[in-house]
């Protein structure tokens, strides 16, 4: 009853599957609100359904290599009743069922907004790279953040070399807003001023 109650309970997604016929014998509330079907619906279904077609001949041959003993399997793609597809972690182990029968625990992590949010990071930092502009990102202390390959032909210093350093090593002070001026604009979701200003090179 304890171990019922944590299964039924539980804020993640926990399926329990058949390791020969992949039938669903049992899943959560999480399992039902993350997919889309209800509990009765998941219980008519194979854990097959719930992965893209294309993925159907690679699961098969690959779970049963997988140990009894808990294991993290991911990212794998998932798909949702509505026909979503989720990216999840799934931390699995078998386990024999009273009557001898072999199943599956499974408890599922949707990180899809994860993984989408690494892809836009990926582009992003692709496009800087690629940037024939100089592209330098600083803390709001003024530190070196990132510095790309436009940036290192411009001053002369590497991204190593400015990386942790402060933005005044190759902009002094002088014309235009200060650095605290532009960083009041940030904060305060103003637009930052363009100015023209003297910059050092690394020679001096």
């Amino acid at each position: 009853e304890a171990y019922r109650l944590l299964f039924e309970g539980n804020p993640h997604p926990i399926l329990l599957y058949d390791i020969d016929t992949w039938q669903i014998l049992a899943a959560n509330e999480a399992a039902a609100a993350l997919y889309g079907w209800s509990r009765g619906e998941l219980l008519s279904m194979t854990v097959l359904d719930l992965r893209p077609e294309e993925d159907h001949a690679r699961f098969r041959r690959t779970v049963p290599e997988i140990p009894d003993e808990v294991t993290r399997i991911g990212p794998v793609t998932q798909r949702t009743r509505d026909g979503r597809e989720l990216t999840v972690q799934i931390t699995t182990a078998g386990i024999t069922l009273a009557e001898g029968r072999r199943a599956r625990l499974t408890v599922v992590e949707d990180v899809t907004e994860d993984r989408q949010l690494q892809e836009a990071r990926d582009r992003l930092a692709s496009v800087v790279a690629g940037s024939h502009d100089a592209i330098i990102v600083t803390d709001l202390r003024g530190r070196v953040q990132a510095w790309n390959p436009a940036a290192e032909q411009l001053f002369g210093y590497t991204e190593d070399d400015m990386r942790g350093r402060s933005i005044g090593a190759v902009h002094p002070p002088g014309d235009g807003p200060t650095f605290r001026e532009m960083v009041g604009d940030v904060v305060a979701g103003r637009a930052v001023r363009m100015y023209d200003a003297i910059g050092r090179h690394r020679d001096g």
